[in-house]
């Protein structure tokens, strides 16, 4: 599990044998905070607090 977006490293096809299952957990960050960032904030947690990253 991972919190709030999926990290990169992550998701690399190296990491995969250490990842297993990958999962992000909302921790509540304010979309303010994704666009100080430069990222565009998404609606990811409106099924459920965790998803499973495809």
């Amino acid at each position: 599990m991972t919190l709030a977006l999926p990290k990169t490293g992550l998701l690399l096809p190296e990491s995969k044998p250490y990842v297993g299952r990958h999962y992000v957990a909302d921790i509540g960050v304010p979309p303010e905070l994704y666009q100080k960032v430069g990222l565009t904030p998404r609606y990811l947690f409106t099924t459920g607090s965790m998803i499973p990253v495809i």
